[in-house]
């Protein structure tokens, strides 16, 4: 027998026998690193676990488009970069850059509104010059491409920073301040602010609404089926937490089952899984 040989067979042996004994083969932990334009972080998860990657990446000047690698459901250990694109490069590229990312996240990581212009970055429309004061449909944005005139008016573009929509626009008199507009809420989204001013407007310029996607987490018992516990979390956030098992005559609570993400696209089930004593 060869030396190979020896090798594959005593390690069948001793993985044959550690069942046999009921002696459970803990799986190593695989390692993720996350490399971005500040720091290298790493990340321990199971093998078929999904790893949380940072948050605080954005640099001043550059557009945070994603991660080069696809870090849920890991299967072995990998290195995940950060991808920037200079905001001067446009919201063509940029967009294109995001979408070609396993883990894209432009659409609500980006501190840059003028990246999220995709409804008309790429027009070729002519522009039509606003001497008049008015308010502009998204729709009327698109075939117009309004601006304002030079120390007259200006253009306002209100933008959907998660879809990239176009909401409208408002021309207004140079050095006009608007009022504060209200929070657009969304199913599904967080709405954390606005990307722009309204005070003293003496440029064209567009204004977005910024939003973190949020689930609906469901903690649910995986014997009767009830729900136990509705938790919102945001989708690069990891700070739930599980609510108590419920308890079982003849069974001990084993482990929550990674989410499963339901047709909706914003409802997570997360199912408590038991085994008998």
């Amino acid at each position: 027998m060869t030396r190979f040989k020896k090798i594959i067979t005593t390690f069948s042996c001793t993985f044959a026998f550690c069942l046999t004994l009921g002696i459970s083969v803990q799986a190593e932990p695989l390692t993720i690193t996350f490399v971005d334009a500040h720091k290298v972080t790493t990340q321990q998860v199971e093998r078929g676990h999904n790893a949380v990657p940072p948050t605080d990446v954005n640099v001043p000047g550059f557009v945070f488009c994603g991660w080069s690698q696809n870090t849920n459901n890991v299967q072995a250990n990998l290195t995940a970069q950060a991808v920037y694109l200079p905001e001067s490069a446009g919201s063509g590229a940029i967009c294109s850059t995001w979408q070609s990312l396993p883990n894209g996240v432009l659409s609500y990581t980006t501190n840059s509104a003028s990246t999220l212009q995709f409804s008309t970055a790429q027009l070729n429309v002519a522009q039509t010059p606003m001497a008049l004061p008015g308010r502009l449909t998204g729709e009327q944005v698109a075939t117009m491409n309004p601006v304002g005139v030079t120390g007259q008016t200006c253009v306002v573009r209100w933008y959907n920073g998660s879809t990239g929509e176009c909401w409208g626009a408002d021309v207004v008199a140079y050095g006009t301040s608007l009022p504060q507009p209200a929070d657009p809420c969304m199913g599904g989204l967080e709405f954390i602010g606005w990307d722009g001013s309204w005070t003293n407007i003496t440029t064209d310029r567009t204004i977005t609404a910024c939003y973190y996607k949020t689930y609906r987490v469901k903690y649910v018992c995986g014997i009767c089926g009830e729900v136990q516990d509705v938790q919102y979390i945001r989708q690069t956030d990891s700070s739930g937490k599980a609510c108590k098992p419920h308890d079982y005559h003849g069974r001990s609570f084993h482990y929550w089952s990674d989410p499963v993400i339901q047709s909706d696209g914003v409802t997570a089930i997360i199912t408590s899984v038991f085994k008998e004593k």
